[in-house]
């Protein structure tokens, strides 16, 4: 069986690509990887394998689950695709799955730019130019 951290999901990103963005953008809110490392409870070592600028290893159940607990997040909070650019649900996941190849690849380039607030303003303008053109 195929582990669930390397299914494609949207856009091509894998359920391991989405969470290695999500931690990423949560490690950017502290000093050092090494306060973040604190902060959850996970040796820095062991993130290293995962989240580093080379990870070894993908990012287990496990981690996410002590990361989200940590931190306060909704559970499933890190494999969350939509979360990466529509944190309120303003777009509907279905709209998101109507995009055509070239649209997912621009979501794709969209989600990777920093920084992702401005990543978000874009996104929700393509679908909503998507949704107009489509009526």
């Amino acid at each position: 069986m195929t582990s669930p951290a390397r299914v494609v999901h949207h856009a091509g990103m894998t359920g391991n690509d989405i969470r290695l963005l999500h931690i990423r953008r949560l490690i950017a809110r502290y000093e050092t990887a090494g306060e973040f490392s604190i902060a959850v409870g996970i040796p820095q070592e062991t993130l290293s394998r995962c989240i580093g600028k080379t990870p070894s290893r993908p990012i287990s159940d496990d981690i996410c689950d002590r990361i989200e607990a940590a931190l306060k997040l909704p559970s499933g909070r890190l494999s969350d695709f939509f979360a990466l650019f529509d944190v309120e649900r303003q777009i509907s996941p279905s709209d998101v799955a109507k995009l055509t190849a070239a649209q997912g690849k621009l979501v794709t380039t969209l989600i990777h730019s920093p920084p992702p607030d401005e990543a978000a303003v874009l996104l929700t303008q393509l679908v909503a130019q998507f949704r107009l053109g489509s009526r």
